[in-house]
């Protein structure tokens, strides 16, 4: 009767109640099989659908139960590299701290403004002025239902990597301890205040890594005439209709010539903004808009994911987090985490629980100590939300 729902993979997660901890403290491993992901377009025909019988509250409770979120995917290889590997060394802070990729903002679905750069381009660390209200992105996305304030419900980073394959304590070798080359994610959002006077009057066509943010009509107009009682067949088709993705879709620069209005912002890498890793204090001669960004010397308790100690030959990492997680950094699940290679404080849930709408997830490489590296070949990051 409906589009997979009932059918979606997903593990369980239901609102209002924790998973044990033990089921949240999942090892890094290999990637499932490709399987159904609703769209957008999907989860909000679902919604229209069930709000004929059943109240909002109970509807969300239900998407929620059954994992049924949109999602979007970032991804980035390094395989035209030398040796088809990125290797992050250690020495000066700008080889051993590396940017590797960044998500789509959280709500907005991809479209074809985002390319290579946008995922990839590293970021002048400047500090954030002021931030665009929730309501603000609401009207961009256009969602037939209000977008929630901190909708994101789990993320699931993807990292192909390993290190120099020796060194260490020989008792290390094989597991997570002792490792020196690793992952640490980060957090940027857009500054109401960076998009300039250029940005705003630039051609779509001079900044190919820009998203053009412009109110959307509600989606629920496109929708409401679909029939209840519609095969599930039927319903499907809508998943690959670009009409109706449209209105989640920002708008095609190729069909655009004139310059952009003024009741319109660009989004795009230069009004991103830096919230993790924080930024250093500005110098007294330094102009106080641009920082220095802090990377600690030893893995944070908020690293993604450590390299296999002295191993050579690549791994693929799966780490999840979602909204549900509730382990205590300092319980022995917490030290259970530490020895998956992940970090204590990865399993609170509140990195998930706390992103805003709009906001940009990032993946950084590191790297320490003399003759360590971290060869990383390819970096996936999955962010999925509730509408």
């Amino acid at each position: 009767m409906f589009p997979q729902i009932f059918r979606h993979r997903g593990r369980i997660g239901q609102p209002g109640f924790v998973r044990p901890a033990e089921k949240a403290a999942e090892p890094a491993s290999e990637p499932d099989a490709p399987s159904f992901e609703p769209k957008a377009i999907d989860v909000v025909i679902v919604k229209e659908m069930l709000q004929k019988k059943l109240p909002p509250e109970l509807i969300n409770t239900v998407l929620d139960h059954a994992e049924y979120w949109p999602h979007t995917t970032s991804v980035t290889s390094f395989e035209n590299l030398p040796e088809g590997k990125l290797k992050v060394l250690s020495g000066r802070s700008e080889r051993e701290n590396v940017f590797v990729i960044r998500s789509l903002p959280l709500g907005f679905v991809k479209s074809t403004q985002f390319d290579g750069e946008y995922i990839t381009k590293a970021l002048d660390p400047r500090s954030l002025s002021s931030e665009y209200s929730v309501e603000q992105f609401q009207k961009w996305i256009g969602n037939s239902v209000p977008t929630l304030e901190h909708p994101c419900r789990k993320i699931v980073f993807t990292i192909h990597s390993h290190d120099q394959g020796w060194g260490g304590n020989r008792t290390d070798t094989g597991t997570y301890h002792g490792s020196w080359t690793w992952f640490e994610p980060g957090i940027e959002r857009f500054d109401a205040g960076g998009a300039g006077e250029n940005n705003l009057k630039s051609s779509p066509s001079s900044k190919p890594n820009s998203m053009l943010a412009t109110e959307q009509p509600p989606l629920s107009e496109q929708v409401s005439s679909i029939n209840p009682a519609t095969s599930t067949e039927d319903l499907e088709s809508p998943s690959d209709d670009s009409s109706m993705d449209q209105a989640l879709l920002t708008p095609d620069y190729s069909e655009v010539s004139e310059p952009m209005q003024l009741n319109e912002t660009v989004l795009d890498t230069t009004s991103l903004r830096p919230i993790m890793p924080l930024l250093e204090p500005p110098s007294s001669n330094e102009d106080p808009s641009t920082r220095r960004f802090h990377h600690d010397l030893l893995p944070s308790n908020m690293r993604i994911q450590c390299n296999m100690t002295a191993k050579k030959d690549t791994k693929a990492y799966r780490v999840q987090w979602s909204w549900t997680d509730n382990i205590d950094p300092d319980s022995p699940q917490g030290d259970e985490l530490e020895k998956q290679g992940r970090g204590r404080a990865t399993g609170t849930g509140e990195f998930v629980r706390n992103l805003k709408l709009g906001d940009v997830v990032t993946v950084w490489a590191k790297a320490r100590f003399p003759m360590w590296v971290n060869h990383v070949e390819k970096v996936q990051i999955d962010v999925y939300w509730a509408l």
